[in-house]
């Protein structure tokens, strides 16, 4: 079941890779450097907090962890959406969301 949930969440994140920086292309009309700057955001945590997180979370319970930042990531995910249709869609939106998105991957 954990193996399961944990393919589930890790298809989510591949395609929201895909989809985050094709959408700002085509509702956005952003431009390569935003593009790149959003990419960015969603890389960020693993050089910097990489070494720090799994040092912390070793004294964590780990399946708990891992349902947490399971659904914090939905949350960060579902107010994309939102956002679009409530028209509040922002490049520092989606800068927010891609590195919180990351931070909670990392973790």
């Amino acid at each position: 079941m954990l193996w399961f949930g944990q393919s589930v969440s890790m298809i989510g994140d591949r395609i929201t890779v895909l989809v985050v920086p094709t959408m700002m292309v085509f509702t956005m009309s952003a431009s390569a450097f935003d593009v790149g700057l959003t990419t960015t955001a969603q890389y960020i945590a693993y050089p910097v907090l990489g070494l720090v997180a799994g040092a912390v979370i070793d004294r964590w319970g780990r399946r708990w962890l891992m349902i947490a930042c399971d659904l914090a990531r939905v949350v960060t995910l579902a107010v994309i959406p939102v956002a679009y249709w409530c028209g509040w869609l922002t490049m520092p939106l989606l800068l927010l969301c891609g590195s919180r998105q990351c931070r909670h991957r990392v973790l």
